[in-house]
């Protein structure tokens, strides 16, 4: 498991998953290219921490009913 993808997927090992994943060529590597260059991502925040992301996808997960047991 080495590549940037493969620890993303680990990090989600146990809980049920919603994610979706696309590509898009942006002029610069920030976030900032990203949400301007795709309306979807304007309200989004950057998180950067697999162990923060899980943590809130937890968070999410149970609001939305769908936390099985972890």
């Amino acid at each position: 498991m080495n590549s940037a993808r493969d620890k993303f997927v680990e990090s989600l090992h146990g809980l049920t998953r919603l994610d979706g994943m696309h590509m898009l060529k942006t002029n610069s590597p920030s976030f900032e290219s990203v949400q301007s260059m795709d309306p979807y991502f304007k309200g989004m925040i950057e998180i950067n921490d697999l162990d923060e992301f899980r943590g809130k996808y937890i968070l999410y997960l149970e609001a939305i009913g769908m936390l099985k047991n972890v």
